[in-house]
């Protein structure tokens, strides 16, 4: 989530217009990178307004749609409000715009066993959701196509260690690309996720908009790699719960696994680096280096994740 339209004032004409709905107090929401987030306050509640920077009508819907077919299997998912014309999404100065239900809960910042146990079995929930839905589909809007052309973009402007590393690791993966597609979330990310008080419970998910057709392995290896890691490193401990939590529900294939969590960390290395570089978004990225995503990556290549002896007994 991000704040990138300012003009609070049409935002508040504009709920009235299409929603009928009086905001008391406006705020915006500082988390994120891509859309314009606020928080509304109305008499008797509060809610989320978001607009969209980046995404078009159709593919909002779409989105939408399989955030719905995730809440009517189980999964707490946000609602979605309906203006004055029956429609979930309206247009704010030929933006198109959302009114969702807040979920209750927190992020968590500093995740421990707990946490990364309760997220491997939430995820694995959902993906017996998606495996099961083979009549919906999204198109992936950051496949390895898309993650080369924005490489292109940048790699005149980086040194030649990022340079080596990315090359070397794209033309990898290009051998390796998992050929096996269902509905994914890809961005499970911490701030996406809500706790109840005590944490012992997910409350909910949020921020459905780079969902796309994909191999629910690199879902998880984009879980594994954010829910994981703490001061820059690989927190092999929870890294090896979460698997364990999963698994519980599904098989993984420690191997493929291991080529997920290297593209994944190849993925936003690229996505992180282009938006800082080429897209100029510094404010966006405070206190988030591209450097974690290059060290991560590091550690995926020499594997030594899941064949050390003293990791075994996590292994299930």
């Amino acid at each position: 989530m991000a704040v990138f339209f300012k003009n609070l004032e049409i935002i508040r004409n504009t709920v009235k217009k299409f929603y009928g709905i009086k905001i008391y107090k406006i705020n915006g929401i500082s988390k994120g990178t891509d859309n314009s987030n606020f928080n509304i306050k109305l008499k008797n509640r509060d809610l989320i307004l978001t607009i969209f920077e980046n995404l078009k009508y159709k593919e909002i819907n779409r989105c939408i749609k399989f955030m719905y077919i995730l809440r009517n299997n189980g999964i707490k998912t946000a609602i979605q409000y309906k203006n004055i014309f029956g429609k979930g999404v309206s247009f704010i100065l030929d933006k198109p715009f959302s009114i969702f239900e807040k979920i209750n809960g927190t992020n968590i910042e500093k995740t421990n066993v707990n946490h990364v146990c309760l997220v491997g079995n939430f995820v694995s929930r959902i993906h017996d959701i998606t495996v099961n839905n083979t009549d919906f589909n999204i198109k992936n809007r950051n496949h390895i196509g898309v993650i080369k052309k924005k490489f292109e973009k940048f790699k005149k402007n980086i040194n030649e260690e990022y340079k080596y590393l990315i090359e070397n690791e794209i033309e990898f993966q290009e051998k390796n690309i998992l050929k096996e597609k269902h509905i994914c979330h890809n961005d499970i990310f911490r701030d996406n996720i809500f706790f109840n008080k005590k944490n012992k419970n997910i409350t909910g998910i949020i921020d459905f908009y780079f969902s796309g057709m994909e191999n629910i392995l690199y879902d998880l290896s984009t879980v594994l790699n954010d829910w994981c890691i703490y001061n820059n490193k690989i927190n092999k401990r929870k890294m090896l719960y979460l698997i364990q939590y999963y698994k519980r529900k599904r098989k993984i294939n420690l191997k493929l696994l291991n080529i997920c969590l290297r593209y994944t960390s190849l993925k936003f290395l690229i996505t992180r680096m282009y938006d800082i570089i080429v897209k100029k978004k510094k404010k966006a990225y405070l206190n988030k280096k591209y450097s974690i995503f290059k060290n991560i990556l590091y550690k995926h290549i020499k594997n030594e994740m899941f064949f050390k002896k003293k990791y075994k007994k996590y292994r299930g």
